[in-house]
């Protein structure tokens, strides 16, 4: 069975994240997305990432970030790329595509 191939079930979900960067600085988020379920135990992902605040360098930060790859049920574990913007009080900004 090719490894794309989803079995059909899809779950919804929304919720709080805290991403813990490299430094130590945090930045605070509510989560929306999607579930696609796999016949071989993983489930693809996208994840909508609005970005609420942050501390240190992401302190009072805003934006968003779009998330998606695959979900490894047994491991816990994600693969995927990231991609979004940043934007900060101070006037500084982020893009990144991984």
């Amino acid at each position: 069975m090719n490894d794309s191939e989803a079995l059909g079930a899809f779950s919804f979900f929304q919720g709080e994240s805290v991403i813990t960067t490299v430094s130590g600085d945090k930045l605070f988020a509510r989560d929306t997305g999607t579930l696609a379920f796999r016949s071989d135990g993983k489930a693809n992902f996208i994840n909508n990432i609005m970005v609420t605040g942050g501390t240190g360098e992401f302190a009072h930060a805003r934006g968003r970030i779009v998330a998606s790859g695959i979900l490894d049920l047994a491991t816990q574990t994600t693969s995927g790329t990231y991609a979004g913007h940043l934007a900060r009080p101070d006037g500084g900004e982020e893009d990144d595509d991984d």
